[in-house]
């Protein structure tokens, strides 16, 4: 899932709860991709699968995690530092200070309703990766989209993917809160940042008893666009 900055609309500190948003690219993709199987300096095809023309990138949530790369976030956690550290992973709300400064949290990125049907021509919308939901719990289409994505964008000489994105949360101010259902907004054209990790995506362990790597991935070489 993205890194998502925010930043407070006015002086109110504001606190989010339950955010769940549908994204969307500005034009729908569709493409070819193999993915391979890395053992040493031996590339295998394992798969290659078509994704038709869709565009529904995902559906991202907040949750437990969402602080896990912001060591420095805390909201009133414990003096001790291995108690605050379980406090900070254990955090799922997001708040939003009254000064006008940024805060970066962490969404899940999961497949919107209907998406693994819509885009997996050959039908198959179990786990992707040797069928494993422990190493991969996602669709192949979806495992490979945001790749996709980024190589598509960065062709066009750009490096951030444009998405929309609506859904809701639960907004609290002091002791006053809106339920989720009440507070929905779409947000255009949101800007997508990626980097070279992302359009060289690889999923496995390094090491092992003779040194090598042993990993699956793809790049944007392995991937036709239709």
């Amino acid at each position: 899932g993205p890194l998502v900055s925010a930043q407070p609309p006015g002086r109110k500190p504001l606190l989010f709860h339950n955010l769940t948003y549908d994204t969307f690219f500005d034009q729908p993709i569709a493409y070819r991709a193999t993915i391979r199987v890395h053992a040493g300096l031996i590339p295998i095809d394992i798969k290659t699968i078509t994704c038709l023309p869709s565009d529904k990138f995902a559906r991202l949530r907040s949750g437990s995690g969402i602080w896990a790369f912001a060591p420095h976030h805390n909201r009133s956690y414990s003096s001790d530092p291995r108690a605050a550290a379980a406090q900070r992973l254990a955090d799922a709300a997001i708040p939003l200070g009254g000064r006008p400064i940024e805060s970066a949290f962490f969404l899940a990125a999961e497949p919107q309703p209907g998406q693994a049907e819509e885009t997996n021509a050959d039908g198959q919308i179990g786990p992707c990766l040797l069928g494993a939901r422990r190493l991969d719990p996602f669709d192949c289409c979806f495992t490979t989209r945001f790749t996709a994505a980024a190589c598509a964008y960065r062709a066009r000489g750009q490096h951030v993917i444009p998405i929309t994105a609506t859904g809701n949360a639960t907004l609290v101010i002091d002791d006053w809160s809106l339920p989720a259902r009440h507070f929905t907004a779409t947000v255009p054209r949101v800007p997508v940042g990626f980097s070279n990790a992302l359009t060289d995506f690889r999923v496995g362990i390094s090491g092992g008893a003779i040194g090598e790597e042993l990993y699956l991935g793809f790049t944007c070489d392995d991937i036709e666009f239709l």
